[in-house]
């Protein structure tokens, strides 16, 4: 993988990241399309994850050396700072799952 193409899949996943937070609402013909791309972000926090995570690894492991250019490094950068935004899936963030699942109250510390 080359620092230009894991560069495009880091900007597409905190593309992806930001649209979870703030979907597309003032145009019309991306209204399905913006909602679909932020549930898949929101409901599936670990498998977003586990593709940056992938696509980081890979890059290392294919070059046999993290980064040395600009752009490799940008994209590593970005790749986590737009996975720390992921919205993560613990008990007590969505109280009104928790409660119908029978889980008030036993939220993580």
């Amino acid at each position: 993988m080359t620092s230009v193409s894991l560069l495009v899949l880091a900007v597409v996943l905190a593309a992806l990241t930001l649209n979870a937070y703030r979907p597309i609402r003032r145009v019309r013909a991306l209204l399905i399309p913006s909602f679909g791309a932020a549930m898949f972000v929101s409901e599936l926090p670990f498998h977003v994850l586990a593709l940056a995570l992938l696509a980081g690894l890979s890059h290392v492991v294919a070059n046999e050396q993290p980064p040395h250019d600009s752009l490799g490094a940008l994209a590593l950068v970005l790749l986590a700072l737009s996975k720390a935004g992921v919205p993560p899936a613990l008990p007590g963030r969505h109280p009104q799952f928790d409660s119908s699942c029978g889980n008030a109250g036993n939220s993580a510390p």
